[in-house]
């Protein structure tokens, strides 16, 4: 979202005002992003990449990463209806393999946890975060 006068006054109200000004569940995905989720995370003292244009990036690679301190978040951001392409599970799958991060699909209606990730790690319990349906595991043997 390029900051104009008027998404200026957008943005600095967002991150005035967490967690009483929750994104509306229309939200389109980069406004998510760019309007609530980064400002949020950022005024949590969060530092986070998310990639601009894709053209040069793989397929399916998480929307945003923040990192404080020794803590890593993996977002994969939706809309209230998005769903997870082929090429992102595998991305989210192996993020999930790395130890002390979290890793998640966030949505307009997760505000109140997404509220909660910021303020991590003591907030947050081990089990908050999943991806959603899961695809079955093989049985070793």
């Amino acid at each position: 979202m390029r900051r104009t006068r008027a998404t200026s006054r957008v943005y600095d109200a967002v991150t005035e005002a967490w967690p009483d000004n929750p994104p509306p569940l229309t939200v389109l995905e980069n406004n998510f992003r760019d309007g609530w989720v980064r400002p949020m995370f950022k005024s949590h003292g969060w530092r986070d990449y998310f990639v601009w244009r894709s053209v040069h990036t793989p397929k399916g690679f998480p929307d945003v990463l923040a990192l404080k301190g020794c803590y890593l978040v993996v977002l994969e951001l939706k809309t209230e209806t998005g769903t997870l392409s082929p090429e992102q599970r595998p991305w989210l799958e192996a993020w999930l393999a790395v130890q002390a991060h979290v890793v998640a699909v966030i949505r307009p209606r997760d505000w109140p946890l997404l509220c909660r990730l910021a303020e991590f790690p003591s907030s947050v319990g081990q089990g908050d975060f999943q991806i959603e349906n899961p695809p079955a595991r093989r049985r070793a043997g």
